[in-house]
């Protein structure tokens, strides 16, 4: 039995609907996240700074990936903020690794891919409780 949701327009959003719009949200994250960073490396070419600095601009990068994830799907699924917030971006930060793995990465980590889940986790649920006034949870109560 799926679960269903009313929007103001009338239209229901059902909860096999809102886990596609979970991966979208995640998919374009992941996207905004390639572009930024394809951006970032002309940069630093160009400047050559330090390996402090690259982290620091790495962790940047998916904390806004992070936020678009969760953006885009508070936008379109009616489900609670900080909970949404949370898997989007928890998902995001998974489909980034993944996409990093297969394009070969060569310095995996697990350590690593457990920090960045937990600011994953942590930027998600930050982000859907200052984003969750404009999701559409919000307008249905």
């Amino acid at each position: 039995m799926n679960r269903t949701a009313h929007t103001r327009t009338g239209k229901k959003v059902t909860a096999v609907g809102g886990a596609g719009w979970t991966v979208l949200s995640a998919l374009f994250a992941t996207l905004i996240t390639v572009l930024l960073l394809l951006l970032t490396a002309l940069i630093i070419k160009s400047i050559n700074p330090a390996d402090g600095v690259i982290s620091v601009i790495s962790t940047v990068i998916k904390i806004i990936g992070c936020f678009f994830a969760v953006n885009t799907a508070i936008r379109k699924i009616s489900m609670q903020p900080m909970l949404l917030g949370l898997i989007s971006a928890v998902l995001y930060i998974l489909l980034s690794a993944a996409l990093f793995i297969a394009l070969g990465g060569t310095q995996f980590d697990l350590r690593t891919l457990f920090v960045d889940v937990l600011l994953g986790a942590a930027a998600g649920v930050l982000f859907g409780l200052v984003l969750g006034r404009k999701s559409k949870y919000a307008l249905n109560k």
